[in-house]
């Protein structure tokens, strides 16, 4: 699957293409981007550095940019969401994505592609949202592609090679066969279609989808059963040459749910795509990055805080980024409550928030994730604490206030770790680096706030024993996962977040060197310790995982228990009720998190675009 692997057809489809014949379309289409909404309904605040002042998001605000955009640009508007849309809110979670669906679906999405939260439901739910059957259309008639999803392969066939074919990767090489798949008389068959076409305003347009590469490894894999993800490098110099020379389009645009940093080095090194429509980092790309093939990039950030608009105009005769036949004018929306909202969209959001909130509230809800059944106790309004500092993880690079470098850590997750230590009693606890979240003020915290920080149903178990090595190499693997400069070595989210652990981290020295004076509640470990001084640790625990936390590997001791928590009659306890009683045992119920968990030696790299980052786009060196 490795971008090197295919240097000998990416210089034979080159040639092709500088071969082609001119085309004759041209005219001037105005792309509009959405990406990374996260469940996020209604608007809330930015805490970060890039803050308006004012509250920011909300898809009733956003569909009036869209409108505002489509009718100042009559029948040339194309509109593409990207990334995860259907996680991130208790009304995203109970509905089992349903409720994003009703309200984005108003937005009249030409095209999507799927995020990796949005297989947080299962493959089952999946299919039903975006792919639908022979008779029954897909919930979200959003036109969603993918030429990097497949169905798991059960023996080497055409479709499942166990050698590179010429449109995907080995995905019949015997570690990825199944003969268990839920789907085996698809196998090797794509789940969505790898690519449409479409003509606008005399400009005829190739849209090249791809997902994530990666499963939800937090959740653990019985989620996305029976799907096979790529890296996209062997799919995406077929579907240039399909694009181009075959169905002969003028432009290719890719929606990508790709990590930036990935999709940038993908099309440096294979040339062809005129624009790439980004999610899964949250970057905010106020600037595009123009890479040297010519490609242009963007990404939205998060929570529908930001719209993306592109003015394209293309001249006869384009045939590859940069040969001067394409012009085009980028305008980034900030979603702010200084937009009237949308009266339609905002009527249909109060109509499906409302079992959620005040008097209509309906408690006893339930949705299953990973095996894990939540039931939600307490409307979305609902105070339950409160918190003296911001509560949030996004912070760019250069952050040295008290949350610190989003890629590093943050105030939500140290939080979260706090509640989980407390509730397992166990010496530490750790969080992966979820990207997604939201912002909180000093102030009250509500259940909405939580649902957004915690919205896939996990449970906290406690592991014993762990021991220094264990803490040492996850340490190690999360560092090389957000910070090695090759993207492909990167594990999806940012630094693993703890409590009751600090550590010195170096980003600039090789595996097995970054992380260093390693301590648990002030006591240094034993980094090579694999038997001498047991530890225990909480973490997030899933019943279809259940013999692990954070679906991690190195977070436990060979042969170590895994004790899922119970509440006081042994009933299952969700992580946002852990939450909510730990509030409860903080003086005046307020939160107030220690940041600096980890000691950043040097400074992180300063960005590589003309734009701030969370997470450095080409790693440290």
């Amino acid at each position: 699957m490795k971008i090197a692997s295919f240097a000998g057809k990416l210089t034979m489809l080159t040639g092709m293409l500088i071969s082609a014949s001119v085309y004759a379309g041209s005219g001037t289409v105005t792309l509009i981007h959405s990406g990374d909404i996260h469940g996020h309904l209604i608007p809330r605040p930015n805490v970060r550095s890039d803050t308006t002042g004012r509250m920011e998001g909300g898809l009733a605000r956003m569909a009036t940019v869209i409108n505002d955009i489509r009718a100042a640009n009559p029948n040339q508007t194309v509109y593409f969401n990207t990334g995860d849309t259907l996680q991130g809110s208790a009304e995203a979670m109970f509905t089992r994505g349903q409720a994003m669906i009703d309200v984005v679906s108003m937005l009249k999405p030409d095209f999507d592609a799927p995020g990796n939260w949005d297989y947080l439901y299962g493959t089952e739910r999946f299919l039903e949202t975006f792919v639908g059957t022979s008779t029954v259309p897909p919930l979200a008639q959003w036109n969603a592609l993918a030429a990097n999803l497949y169905y798991t392969c059960t023996t080497v066939t055409t479709l499942c090679p166990d050698v590179a074919g010429a449109d995907r990767p080995a995905i019949g090489a015997a570690a990825l066969l199944d003969p268990t798949t839920p789907y085996p008389t698809k196998s090797g068959q794509r789940v969505l279609p790898p690519y449409k076409v479409t003509t606008v305003n005399g400009v005829k347009i190739g849209v090249l989808g791809m997902t994530t590469q990666r499963g939800i490894r937090a959740i653990g894999p019985i989620v996305t059963k029976g799907f096979i993800f790529t890296d996209g490098s062997a799919e995406l110099p077929y579907y240039i040459n399909q694009l181009r020379n075959v169905e002969k389009v003028d432009l290719i645009v890719m929606i990508s749910e790709l990590e930036l940093a990935k999709t940038i080095t993908l099309t440096e090194t294979i040339p062809g795509v005129d624009f790439v429509l980004n999610a899964d980092m949250h970057e905010r790309t106020i600037k595009p990055i123009v890479v040297k093939t010519g490609t242009v990039l963007v990404e939205e950030g998060q929570d529908g805080t930001m719209l993306g608009e592109i003015q394209v105009k293309v001249s006869k005769g384009h045939l590859t980024p940069g040969d001067g036949k394409v012009s085009w004018t980028w305008t980034p929306h900030i979603i702010t409550d200084a937009i009237t909202p949308n009266l339609l969209v905002a009527a249909k959001i109060a109509k499906v928030t409302a079992p959620f909130y005040g008097k209509t509230f309906v408690p006893g809800q339930t949705v299953t994730i990973g095996g894990n059944t939540a039931t939600m106790l307490r409307s979305c309004d609902s105070v339950v604490g409160y918190t003296a500092v911001n509560l949030h993880r996004s912070n760019f690079t250069d952050n040295n206030t008290v949350e610190g470098p989003g890629v590093i850590e943050g105030t939500s997750h140290d939080l979260i770790a706090d509640a989980m230590r407390w509730a397992a009693g166990s010496d530490f606890a750790t969080i992966r680096g979820f990207r997604y979240g939201t912002h909180v003020k000093p102030g009250p915290i509500t259940m909405q706030d939580l649902y957004h920080f915690m919205p896939v149903g996990a449970r906290i178990a406690k592991v014993y024993p762990a021991y220094g090595k264990n803490l040492k190499d996850q340490v190690e693997n999360s560092a090389r996962g957000s910070f090695d400069t090759n993207p492909q070595l990167w594990t999806g989210g940012w630094m693993f977040g703890y409590s009751g652990v600090s550590y010195d981290l170096d980003v600039y020295q090789p595996y097995g060197s970054r992380g260093s004076n390693i301590k648990i509640n002030g006591v240094a470990i034993d980094p090579a310790d694999t038997s001498v001084k047991p530890y225990s640790v909480a973490g997030y625990w899933f019943a279809q995982d259940p013999n692990t936390i954070n679906n991690c590997g190195a977070c436990g001791g060979t042969g170590a228990s895994v004790t899922p928590l119970v509440d006081e009659l042994g009933n299952p306890l969700d992580v946002t009720e852990i939450v909510v009683r730990y509030l409860k045992t903080l003086p005046n119920m307020t939160a107030n998190p220690q940041g600096h968990r980890i000691n950043l030696l040097k400074p992180l790299p300063v960005p590589a675009f003309a734009n701030p980052e969370i997470q450095p786009l080409r790693g440290a060196k």
